[in-house]
């Protein structure tokens, strides 16, 4: 008898035969570090080097609002001492109190209400900024104000579809004036309340699609064939320039722009998502997830919608898949690996916030002896761990959490490529046992299924057999039984139910060759 190990712990790759050499690394003889084929809901980053079941959905909210059609923006506003939460639906804009249920702070305004009004929200000093699609003027609110407000107390009152918070001015892009599609205009340092018609810029090329800071006095333009610089100079008269970088490049999904601080990533509808770091040309990023990537139907795009995670080194971004006519995946990028995966969470808008976590007292064992360099204990950092938060048309916020979906059944599971057993391809191979190693024990069991046949076309038009489970509770002989014998092998492993947890560092077949056909 024979063994080959497979280890789980490369992200999703779908651009490339399922028997591809790519979608291993051979690390020896008879072991391999392995790709996903199509699977879904796991995690490469919850337990390192072990591929582990993605956290569900756990209710943020307290109440639904009743009026609920659609989520068009997020926002935690932290003012240094104060930390509140707003929420946009359907035009009316809701603060969350201290029990997590939704008071509407318009101002008996209507907002923007169509499925492409996404909203462009910034903060400002102790303010938050929000702008509609430019069929509002721009409105502010602070921790104490009852109602938002208008942010122009005087002169021109622009309406803009985007806003940026830069070098300690608003920045308005996309407004509704003439030629506004490539109108850039800015308040004066540290004053809120007027654009005064000597601050603007116009922009060459095709209409602004976006913008964002990277670093302290650079931010960049974007629109769908372009990208400018936008420098500032404090001696300057204007104080910013417009310089045309990259010609080719852009987007015209303005939310899926997001920064990590360290390079800003965007998606391309000609290439797919991309990074740039300012500099040198744009880096392809989504070459191995080119499958799903492609599936964006065009005219949607402009719904795509990113947060950038800094404890999970991950970008996600919320995207429609298909027929989708809002999006349905919600897709995650590890800036550190370049690994892939999605979650089959739908959402209207992403955020990440400091929220509670669901820790309490009881749950914390708290080691009286330490000695703290401060006054604050474990209870108050796992209660402002960040979350990623998301709305979708029910009028509830969710956060990633829990081991379910709402409450329901959660479905995690990986599909490995063809095991690359010694021949495959032109020897029948006989499978016989499955062992899997476990990084935690669970009162519950992996499900398997198994798939074969004697070429790659012939595996993927096969249905998924049912070959048992394995307990997760039975360290000393986690094993299936089985016998199986193609050319080709492929398997799919998961858990289905809400409250199945698993993590799973490395699989290894025993199996033996029946000689070559």
């Amino acid at each position: 008898m024979h063994y080959l190990t497979i280890r789980p712990l490369l992200g999703t790759k779908n651009n490339c035969p399922i028997d591809s050499p790519e979608m291993f690394n051979a690390i020896g003889e008879s072991d391999f570090i392995t790709h996903d084929a199509g699977g879904q809901n796991f995690d490469l980053e919850r337990e390192k080097n072990s591929c582990s079941k993605a956290l569900g959905r756990a209710q943020w909210s307290n109440s639904a609002n009743a009026q609920a059609t659609k989520c068009l923006g997020l926002h935690e506003l932290w003012d240094g001492t104060n930390r509140v939460h707003f929420y946009f639906d359907n035009g009316k804009v809701y603060k969350f109190d201290a029990s997590r249920d939704q008071g509407d702070v318009s101002g008996g305004n209507t907002f923007a209400t169509d499925d492409v009004d996404l909203y462009s929200i910034i903060q400002y000093g102790t303010y938050m900024v929000f702008a509609d699609r430019a069929e509002h003027t721009p409105y502010k609110i602070d921790y104490n104000d009852a109602n938002v407000s208008k942010l122009i107390a005087s002169g021109t009152e622009y309406k803009f579809r985007y806003l940026m918070n830069f070098t300690n001015r608003i920045v308005g892009l996309y407004s509704d004036q003439t030629d506004g599609d490539i109108e850039i205009r800015w308040t004066d340092a540290l004053a809120e309340t007027t654009f005064p018609a000597a601050n603007q810029l116009y922009k060459s090329g095709d209409s602004i699609q976006g913008g964002i800071q990277l670093g302290h006095n650079t931010a960049f333009i974007l629109s769908e064939t372009d990208i400018y610089r936008m420098d500032y100079y404090s001696t300057g008269s204007p104080i910013y320039s417009l310089v045309p970088i990259i010609k080719g490049w852009g987007t015209a999904s303005p939310f899926s722009i997001i920064s990590d601080g360290i390079a800003i990533y965007f998606y391309d509808p000609q290439r797919g998502f991309c990074r740039f770091d300012g500099t040198t040309e744009p880096q392809i990023i989504s070459e191995d997830y080119e499958d799903m990537i492609g599936r964006i139907p065009s005219t949607y795009r402009g719904l795509i919608d990113s947060v950038w995670m800094p404890f999970g080194n991950e970008i996600a971004w919320n995207i429609p898949v298909d027929n989708d006519t809002t999006p349905s995946r919600i897709i995650f990028y590890n800036r550190k690996t370049g690994q892939w995966r999605h979650e089959n969470k739908a959402a209207r808008r992403l955020d990440s916030w400091r929220t509670f976590t669901g820790y309490t007292w009881n749950d914390l064992v708290i080691e009286t002896d330490d000695v703290w360099p401060s006054a604050r204990t474990w209870a108050y950092y796992t209660s402002e761990s960040h979350k990623m938060v998301f709305g979708n048309s029910n009028g509830h916020l969710y956060t990633q959490s829990s081991e379910g979906d709402d409450g329901s059944d959660w479905d995690g599971y990986r599909i490995e490529p063809i095991i690359p057993f010694p021949g495959y391809g032109k020897q029948f191979t006989r499978l016989l046992e499955i062992w899997m190693k476990f990084a935690e024990t669970q009162l519950h069991s992996i499900d398997l299924y198994w798939r074969g046949g004697d070429t790659v076309a012939e595996v993927e038009q096969q249905a998924w057999t049912s070959i048992g489970s394995i307990s997760m509770n039975n360290p000393s002989k986690p094993i299936l039984y089985l016998d199986q014998t193609a050319r080709l092998h492929q398997i799919k492993w998961g858990t289905d139910l809400k409250s199945e947890p698993f993590s799973v560092p490395e699989i290894q077949f025993s199996y033996v060759t029946l000689g070559y056909h």
